[in-house]
């Protein structure tokens, strides 16, 4: 009889495993304690050197940007009709229908910026380009939300909303 009990106390000891930390012996629970992230926890960073699957941008200052980033996209029907879609989809909540500041979200908010006036008119296409990449004060940066082309495709949407 003490054989089976010693083969059972084998059994169930070969089950086990120590903490990493050197605690007590606990039995095998890798369904429970997985290599994978919970809820509202960010992921790892990309490792040094590594290219994402949907390309690599390099980092970029506000002063470059402005000086340089040009709209590739022409303002035609389709191109407007899809950064509608996105401007509505990731803007409007907060710019409003019309980027005046007044989305439905902008009275629980600090004034978000208003993109029809002069001085927003008068900025070159990099700066939008940029706020949308990057954020600004009260806005949260959109660089995984939305693609470079996405970005293109609203800042034209935004050009034509601020046409008299």
């Amino acid at each position: 009889m003490w054989r089976y009990s010693a083969l059972a106390l084998l059994l169930a000891l070969a089950g086990c495993e120590r903490y990493p930390t050197g605690g007590e012996l606990r039995l095998h629970n890798d369904m429970v304690e997985q290599p994978t992230f919970r809820p509202q926890r960010d992921p790892l960073p990309l490792p040094d050197g590594a290219i994402p699957m949907n390309g690599y941008e390099a980092p970029i200052t506000l002063e470059a940007a402005m000086a340089t980033l040009k709209n590739p996209l022409a303002p035609t029907p389709a191109n407007l009709a899809i950064g509608q879609q996105l401007f509505n989809i990731n803007c409007r909540h907060c710019h409003g229908d019309e980027a005046h500041g007044d989305g439905p979200v902008a009275a629980k908010m600090p004034q978000p910026a208003n993109l029809t006036l002069a001085k927003y008119v008068q900025s070159p296409d990099g700066l939008f380009y940029y706020r949308m990449r990057y954020g600004g004060v009260i806005m949260p940066p959109l660089a995984e939300a939305l693609s470079p082309a996405d970005r293109w495709h609203i800042v034209l949407y935004i050009r034509k909303l601020q046409q008299p």
